[in-house]
């Protein structure tokens, strides 16, 4: 199971979506990241994100150029490169909803 934020917005670059996620805090509660693909395909299959591209954890390429993405309405995986603003960026967080005061 995992908890899943709202979509940014708007596009960014990879080096900014993943940023937004490591800032993340909700209800004062962070350590969130990209999606993986197969959250990324459990989120397509939930239709509770409009049909956009969003960007995937994944560890660089030899180069540190190209990143993965999903695109929810092609349903399929995509790379494109980091400095593009390719994709929007959901969170998500793995594990049960933390219980406040611990």
């Amino acid at each position: 199971a995992f908890l899943c934020s709202t979509l940014t917005p708007s596009a960014l670059t990879y080096d900014l979506a993943e940023r937004h996620c490591k800032e993340l805090e909700v209800a004062s509660v962070g350590g969130w990241t990209l999606p993986s693909e197969e959250q990324a395909r459990a989120l397509m299959k939930s239709e509770k994100l409009p049909k956009a591209s969003i960007w995937l954890t994944a560890p660089d390429d030899a180069a540190g150029v190209r990143a993965p993405l999903f695109d929810l309405k092609a349903r399929r995986g995509k790379v494109a490169k980091r400095s593009q603003r390719a994709a929007q960026a959901v969170c998500v967080r793995s594990g049960p909803p933390p219980v406040p005061g611990e």
